[in-house]
């Protein structure tokens, strides 16, 4: 590897060392020499120990929060890899399950000239995700999804090209973001920034008033759609996400359900409804923040 290869970089904050195991198996099995990992580690006293080609560790030594982790990172890839085109948000706890899955995140930067941002789909998704037709949720069954036919099954043992034939999912826009693994575009990431101006004079791309965590996806979205840019989510690409071991963490850190509900409260690209819903101001258009995923043409 040399680092002008480097065509996109993970930006994973480090919160759970028992993820790291399946994560990185994976990246290294499912993702090309083209890609790299930047560790934001927030353990303090930890160390990750490794020496992975491709693989960088930025040392934090605290809980930086979800958006200061991911801008630290994003800074760190950027000027360690100087040909880089993308930067990936991910969680420590995804799993890639074929490697034709960033060809299809690719595709739609490629045929949607508005996308600031991509995200694939999980097996493992609750039910109120991404049009509730997704394979079927039970958060006992922990890592396991049902399979017609075959019953209960990892998400490591489905035919990768049953999920992309047997699952009725379109692309579509999302109104809430889902930061596990979502793959932005660094030329319109650049675009979008701009676009802001002195609304962000630092240039960040998480707002970092959202601290530990929760709320800085919705925001991203919503000032994404006041920038005539969008985040969609992909059918044609499909990585495994443990959500539930993020709600695990989430309901630990309350300060990240309170987060979920400020955020509507920190930008003037919002109204409030005669029925109560908080609606992004864009081209004279209400879409309500209450619906999860946006279907269009194509």
């Amino acid at each position: 590897m040399t680092k002008s290869s480097i065509k996109n970089a993970f930006i994973v904050p480090l919160i759970e060392p028992s993820n790291i195991d399946d994560f990185l198996f994976s990246f290294m099995e499912y993702c090309g020499q083209e890609h790299a990992v930047v560790f934001v580690n927030q353990i303090p006293d930890y160390n990750l120990g490794l020496s992975v080609d491709r693989v960088v560790e930025y040392k934090a030594n605290k809980n930086l929060g979800f958006s200061q982790a991911m801008n630290t990172g994003m800074s760190v890839a950027i000027s360690e890899f100087e040909n880089l085109e993308y930067v990936t948000a991910c969680n420590d706890d995804v799993v890639f399950l074929d490697y034709s899955w960033w060809a299809a995140i690719e595709n739609e930067f490629v045929r949607d000239d508005k996308l600031l941002g991509v995200i694939p789909t999980s097996p493992k998704e609750p039910a109120w995700g991404y049009g509730n037709n997704v394979p079927v949720w039970a958060e006992k069954d922990g890592d396991f999804i049902y399979i017609a036919d075959t019953g209960w099954r990892s998400p490591t043992e489905v035919d990768y090209k049953y999920l992309l034939d047997n699952i009725a999912l379109k692309r579509g826009y999302v109104s809430g973001g889902a930061n596990w693994c979502l793959t932005f575009s660094i030329d319109r990431l650049n675009l979008f920034l701009d676009r802001e101006g002195d609304e962000n004079p630092h240039r960040i791309v998480y707002d970092e008033r959202f601290y530990p965590g929760g709320g800085e996806d919705y925001d991203l979205v919503h000032r994404a759609f006041g920038k005539d840019m969008r985040i969609m989510v992909t059918p044609k690409a499909w990585v495994w996400h443990k959500w539930y071991r993020a709600t695990d963490y989430a309901k630990n850190n309350p300060d990240i359900v309170d987060n979920s509900r400020k955020w509507n409260r920190l930008s003037d690209l919002y109204e409030t409804s005669d029925d109560g819903w908080k609606s992004p101001i864009y081209q004279d258009k209400k879409m309500r923040t209450s619906k999860i995923y946006k279907h269009y043409n194509g």
